[in-house]
């Protein structure tokens, strides 16, 4: 017998779902440890200040979304800081 699908896990699914469709360059997942991303691809970081990331790590999918938002705007050469 199956276990009961929780109304929190049923939450988390549709925020991963959401995400990866918001974010399709993106490899989205989370665990107990938090949410994460990292692109897909052979992106490569730059060391400068306010480049965009390689990945991301953040303890919610709220903080996430932020975050991958401002990868974005980066990448169109806008300049952001949080």
């Amino acid at each position: 017998m199956n276990a009961p699908v929780t109304d929190i896990a049923l939450a988390r699914a549709r925020r991963l779902e959401e995400l990866q469709q918001r974010y399709p360059r993106w490899r989205i997942w989370h665990d107990k440890t938090g949410w994460h991303a990292m692109r897909d691809g052979s992106f490569l970081e730059r060391p400068e200040p306010g480049s965009p990331v390689h990945s991301l790590h953040m303890p919610n999918a709220v903080e996430l979304n932020v975050h991958l938002a401002v990868q974005d705007a980066l990448e169109c050469g806008q300049d952001w800081k949080l």
